[in-house]
């Protein structure tokens, strides 16, 4: 049974409502009605086993035998929500709520249901109701992301994403809340740079829109063409020479060469000194040759601005300990791990700056986490 399965299970309580309609009387009529407690255990025993439609076929029973039950009619509409029959779901929960309006989460489970069958206006309020009580976590979860759904149907973006960022608060571990943040913002990052390129292809905005759609695609030297139409309109645009000399990078030599790269990104220093992505890719390549005095420069530089950039710190500290200066290695590498603690790169430099400083346990410690990341890894 899907998340959302075991969620809408646990919101209406399974059978237990009905359990204890069973204390004298049942749906209004003597426990001895042997039809009546027959159909009942015989629904809920395919309900347990997952047996949906007989369980559907049995409550179906139990609402024409007691019709003014509303338990029964919320437990049918759970039946239809689990199976998707959203369509049957709707009367059902409607019928539970008119002859019981207070039944805890049916509400809610109404608004799902109505939003599944793409009555977004009709489930909004519902949806915004349940969204706004705390009282059921599980649920809240599941209408918020329905609510965002809705919104965005209703062309309501500005909504979704308030919902958006506070389903987020809300579960900042939760894979489907960000799979489903991730979605969002990427078609509306889409939607915005379509809607640029209609409007004002030729701006430099339109210009750095269609480098970066084609340096996405790969198609690094026409992504640099379009970089440097936005860089003959306004020179001294931010970020305009750190995107060509990223497309370099990527173009393994067919774009440029890596002297072209690094003065594309000194250009964008010296625009924009505070761009640390550009002073680290500096420093890393100036590490790779050995250069390690510049590269510490440009280190400094990125972590100067940017404290919690980990790569930063990796390469600071990594070309502090190459410099034969552990001790001011230490804190940027210990600042690594507490930024990244599954990169392997800063564990192991750590290692070897703890073993330079005579802190073997210490060095051990981080060199076991170091294998035991490796060992994940493959």
């Amino acid at each position: 049974m899907s998340l959302h399965g075991r969620v809408a299970r646990r919101a209406l309580g399974g059978g237990a409502t009905l359990v204890v309609l069973f204390g004298g009387f049942l749906f209004g009529q003597p426990a001895s009605d042997v039809l009546l407690q027959s159909t009942y255990r015989d629904a809920e025993t395919a309900f347990r086993e997952q047996r949906l439609p007989e369980a559907a076929d049995g409550y179906r029973r139990l609402a024409e035998l007691s019709p003014n039950t509303a338990e029964v009619h919320a437990k049918l509409g759970l039946i239809y929500y689990l199976q998707g029959q959203f369509q049957n779901a709707v009367p059902a929960f409607r019928r539970a709520l008119d002859l019981k309006p207070g039944l805890p989460n049916v509400g809610a489970l109404l608004a799902i249901s109505l939003a599944g069958i793409g009555k977004y206006s009709e489930a909004l309020p519902g949806l915004q109701k349940g969204f706004s009580d705390p009282s059921n976590e599980d649920l809240r979860r599941l209408i918020g992301l329905e609510l965002q759904r809705s919104y965005v149907a209703l062309g309501r973006n500005h909504r979704a994403a308030r919902i958006v960022a506070e389903l987020g608060e809300l579960y900042p571990d939760d894979p489907e809340v960000l799979y489903h943040a991730g979605r969002f913002h990427a078609d509306m990052a889409t939607g915005s740079m379509q809607r640029l390129l209609v409007v004002a292809p030729d701006s430099v905005w339109g210009h750095q829109a269609s480098g970066d759609a084609l340096e996405s695609l790969g198609n690094h030297e026409l992504a640099i063409v379009e970089y440097r139409k936005a860089l003959a309109d306004r020179p001294g645009q931010p970020g305009v020479h750190y995107s060509i000399a990223r497309a370099i990078q990527s173009s393994e030599g067919s774009a440029g060469t890596e002297d072209d790269a690094m003065d594309a990104y000194r250009q964008e220093l010296q625009i924009d000194p505070s761009n640390a992505l550009a002073a680290y890719e500096l420093g890393e390549i100036l590490r790779k040759r050995s250069q390690l005095t510049e590269a510490r420069g440009f280190f400094e530089q990125a972590v100067s601005h940017r404290p919690e950039f980990g790569l930063g710190r990796i390469g600071l500290g990594r070309v502090l300990r190459e410099l034969e200066e552990p001790l001011q290695a230490r804190p940027h590498l210990e600042a690594a791990v507490r930024i990244a603690p599954d990169n392997e790169v800063a564990r192991y430099q750590l290692a070897l700056v703890y073993r330079a400083l005579g802190e073997l346990a210490a060095a051990e410690r981080e060199m076991q986490a170091f294998q035991r990341l490796q060992r994940k890894q493959n």
